[in-house]
């Protein structure tokens, strides 16, 4: 199948539209919860949440990693626990299809980002092509989008400009930039759902993130480099 690539558009555009989306997991490759929001660049709006999840109380871990991880965070675990509730596997995944079916017919010009497209995309792929949907890279008119990983952009650009991750929030809070509506998401959430490790709050919060390194790159377009060591911060 031929497919053109959308090159007159690229990730940071003013008014670009961002699908972030997250899952949980109980186990390797078995997810467990998924959240999503739509934001708008640079204004940070939601445009729209979901979450949803499917009961996996009956399903027996085979992977110590994940058990263990639960077992730090018991607070994220019961919140995952309550948004899965008693779903199917079948229900949830059809709610999820819908979502994204909808969100595909509001917003074809999107772009996807994730802080894990490797386990987060290939599940929804694996997911969308179970329910014979196109895969999320997938356009109208044969277009094609490449998901982002905000992960791995996060650490490049700031190993680029000579500082590490944790040195964003006060390397963005030196811009002087109003935080977002999508940042009020991470810094009000302490009760209920939207816990770390959520799957709504951690898309919230690699949205936001991502964000704030877009705002640093544009602060240093045509400036050059920040020297850290000027304003007396160690990295």
């Amino acid at each position: 199948m031929k497919t053109k690539l959308m090159s007159k558009k690229r990730p940071g555009d003013i008014g670009q539209v961002y699908i972030a989306v997250d899952f949980e997991a109980i186990d390797v490759d078995t997810w467990w919860t998924f959240g999503s929001v739509v934001t708008r660049f640079p204004e940070g709006n939601m445009l729209e949440t979901f979450q949803t999840g499917c009961d996996r109380s009956s399903h027996v871990s085979s992977d110590s990693a994940t058990s263990t991880f639960w077992t730090k965070h018991p607070d994220a675990f019961d919140a995952n626990v309550k948004l899965a509730g008693k779903k199917s596997v079948e229900e949830a995944e059809q709610s999820i299809v819908e979502y994204i079916q909808s969100i595909k017919a509001r917003f074809n010009d999107f772009f996807l980002i994730s802080d894990s497209p490797a386990f987060d995309v290939r599940i929804l792929d694996n997911m969308l092509q179970r329910h014979n949907q196109p895969v999320m890279s997938m356009r109208k008119g044969g277009e094609y989008m490449q998901a982002l990983c905000t992960w791995s952009y996060r650490l490049a650009i700031m190993q680029l400009i000579g500082f590490r991750s944790a040195d964003l929030p006060r390397l963005h809070a030196a811009l002087g930039r109003l935080p977002r509506p999508v940042d009020a998401v991470c810094s009000d959430a302490n009760s209920g759902l939207l816990l770390r490790h959520t799957p709504l709050y951690d898309a919230c919060m690699f949205t936001a993130q991502y964000f704030k390194v877009k705002d640093v790159v544009a602060s240093r377009r045509g400036r050059g480099y920040l020297n850290p060591s000027a304003i007396g911060w160690r990295h």
